[in-house]
Parts: C-alpha cells; sequence; structure tokens
C-alpha cells in the first residue's frame, strides 16, 4: 500500500462519493495549511535585514518552482508514464497561467491611480480622482518598475526553451512512439539541462538585482516594509518583544 490511497480501490456508489470527496478536503486541507506556513516563513524571513532583499527574488520562486518540477518528474517515473506526464504538465501550465495572470490582474486593477498626461498620481487624493476611470484603460493605471521590464523579457526568453523538445516532436509525429522516444531522448536531456542552467541564472540574477536594490535609494521602502512587519509580527504574537529587540530595529 502506497503512502496515498488509490481512488481507483473506492467502491462504486454514495459509499465510494463520500470517501472521495472526504480525501479532496483532506488533502486539500494539507495543501492549504502548507501553504500558509510558507507564505507566513517568507513573511517572517523579512525581519532579516540581511536576506529580505532576496526572499521575494530568489526564496519564493524556488519555492513554487521547484514543487511544480517535481511533480512533473515524479507523474513520468511509473509505467504510465505517457499518460502521467500529460496530466502533471496539464496541470503545471495551469498552475503556471494562473499566477501569471489573476494575481497580475488583481495587483494592477486594485493598485491603479488616475492618470495625467500619462503621469500617474500616487500623491493624489483619492487615488482615483473619477469613479468613471474604474474601467477606464488610459485615465487610471500603474508605474511598470524597471524590474517588470527585464523580467518580461527573461519570462519570454525562458520561455523558447519548449521549443527544444516541441519542435523535433513536431518532426517526428507522424513516426512511431518508440521512434519518437529514441529521437527526442537526445533533445530531452538537452532541455532539461537548459531548463536548469536558465533557472540557476535567473536566480543569480534575482539576487545580483536585490543586492543592488538594497544598496540604492530603495534600501528606505524595504526598511520601511520590514519595520512594519515587525510591527505586524509583534501584534500577531508570531515574534516575541526579546527577537525584535535583538533584531536592532529597536532600541530600550
Amino acid at each position: 500500500m502506497g503512502f496515498f490511497i488509490d481512488v481507483s480501490t473506492l467502491p462504486d456508489g454514495i459509499d465510494g462519493f463520500t470517501q472521495l470527496l472526504f480525501l479532496l478536503l483532506a488533502y486539500g486541507y494539507v495543501i492549504m495549511y502548507g501553504s500558509q506556513m510558507i507564505s507566513d516563513g517568507s513573511e517572517l524571513l523579512l525581519l532579516i535585514p540581511s536576506i529580505a532583499g532576496v526572499v521575494g527574488s530568489i526564496v519564493l520562486p524556488v519555492l513554487g518552482a521547484v514543487p511544480d518540477g517535481f511533480m512533473v518528474l515524479f507523474s513520468g517515473l511509473g509505467p504510465d508514464a505517457q499518460r502521467q506526464s500529460a496530466v502533471g504538465v496539464g496541470a503545471l501550465a495551469g498552475s503556471t497561467i494562473m499566477l501569471i495572470t489573476i494575481p497580475w490582474f488583481l495587483a494592477i486593477f486594485y493598485g491603479r491611480v488616475s492618470l495625467i498626461d500619462g503621469i500617474p498620481q500616487y500623491k493624489a487624493q483619492p487615488k482615483l480622482a473619477d469613479k468613471s476611470f474604474i474601467h477606464s484603460l488610459t485615465n487610471s493605471g500603474v508605474v511598470i518598475g524597471k524590474s517588470v521590464h527585464s523580467s518580461v523579457f527573461i519570462m519570454i526568453g525562458t520561455s523558447f526553451t519548449y521549443l527544444v523538445l516541441q519542435v523535433p516532436g513536431f518532426i517526428e509525429s507522424n513516426k512511431t512512439e518508440n521512434q519518437i522516444a529514441r529521437y527526442e531522448s537526445h533533445f530531452a536531456l538537452l532541455g532539461l539541462l537548459l531548463s536548469i542552467s536558465l533557472f540557476f541564472f535567473y536566480l543569480y540574477y534575482q539576487y545580483r538585482e536585490s543586492v543592488v536594490e538594497s544598496s540604492s535609494s530603495s534600501s528606505n521602502l524595504l526598511a520601511s516594509v520590514i519595520d512594519e512587519q515587525i510591527q505586524s509580527s509583534i501584534i500577531q504574537r508570531s515574534v516575541s518583544l526579546v527577537g525584535a529587540l535583538g533584531n536592532g530595529k529597536m532600541s530600550l
């Protein structure tokens, strides 16, 4: 018997449906609780100034990408690797698309301010001068920072690694599965090595950018975020007052 219950062994009818629903709720709770712990731990890392700038640029991408990668990897280790890999890649693609669409949309929608001659009015009160600007594409907007601008090109460039395996697959699509597997094996290995190399390059790039950012004027903003996180953590009792004092941000 494996670590997880094989749902195909559940009985038919209402009894099997009830057990399946219970498993869904149990696994969902475990995933939700784990994600909450990851989120709380990432926020607490902001209490350490020396690594606060690295949390969002390195720690969170690793926590997000590595589990997804292992999910696809393990899905292809069983006897039915072709179908299981398709399911794993589909889940990975779905979660990735959701992360780069829904949160991005919400951040822009709720963070937009009035635009005057294309210049966002962040210091104005209220943020939207006219209620008609709520759904306007020209009278409201947000500022795109330098890091976001460069990240767009990184995202586009790294997405081309899919072509390393996809193009040979299209070329040999009229062959049998065994012939396609033999032909694509070397391209699959090349795509894997290229993806891993680009991932580590991305981590290095983000680390370098975080170091430069922390030494620039934006470090004041980071310091204010750290102060707010310390106050919030003390109120929520997730960190003791002694721990906050030991951080050097407060003094007797």
